[in-house]
């Protein structure tokens, strides 16, 4: 017996979303005078996207689509290792482009003093923020690959914003 594998139809639901409509198996057909069995097979997951401004009924406000579970989240990287050397900007931008190929792009704000306590002892430094969009386990991968690229002890990510706050237009 033959399987033909067929790609699930695709439906429009009051939000706007794609849904999956999956069909169920077929009785086996003939073709060429063997039984061929028809199995839907789903497709690739796509990003969960919803359009911006929706009302309660499901009414576009906007043609803004924003994907679901990516926050915006700021993580604080040093402006200098631990001998207080600073980093250099192709360094900076090393980790940015890490970023932004998950992303889609990053936010770097200008350079702030920060302080924090490690084992009983006061440390400053002097910190870059960065802001960039992504789901939360992207974001903590990120925190541990930053990290690392730093040679770091810990480093700090916040989410900013939640996805359903943000507006792209």
């Amino acid at each position: 017996m033959k399987i033909k594998q067929v790609a699930p139809k695709k439906q429009e639901t009051r939000a706007g979303e794609k849904a999956m409509n999956i069909k169920k198996k077929k009785a086996p057909a003939e073709q060429n005078g063997e039984s061929v069995q028809t199995v839907t097979t789903p497709a690739q997951p796509q990003p969960a996207t919803v359009p911006h401004g929706t009302t309660a009924g499901g009414a576009a406000t906007s043609t803004a689509t924003v994907e679901r579970d990516k926050h915006l989240w700021e993580i604080l990287v040093p402006f200098a290792d631990n001998k207080d050397i600073p980093f250099t900007d192709d360094h900076h931008n090393s980790f940015r482009r890490i970023l932004r190929s998950v992303s889609g792009g990053t936010t770097r704000n200008p350079v702030a003093d920060g302080d924090w306590v490690h084992k009983g002892r006061p440390f400053k430094e002097r910190m870059i923020p960065m802001r960039f969009r992504a789901c939360r386990a992207d974001a903590e991968r990120f925190g541990e690959h930053a990290r690392k690229f730093y040679d770091q002890i810990a480093i700090m990510a916040y989410k900013v914003a939640d996805a359903s706050d943000i507006i792209l237009i």
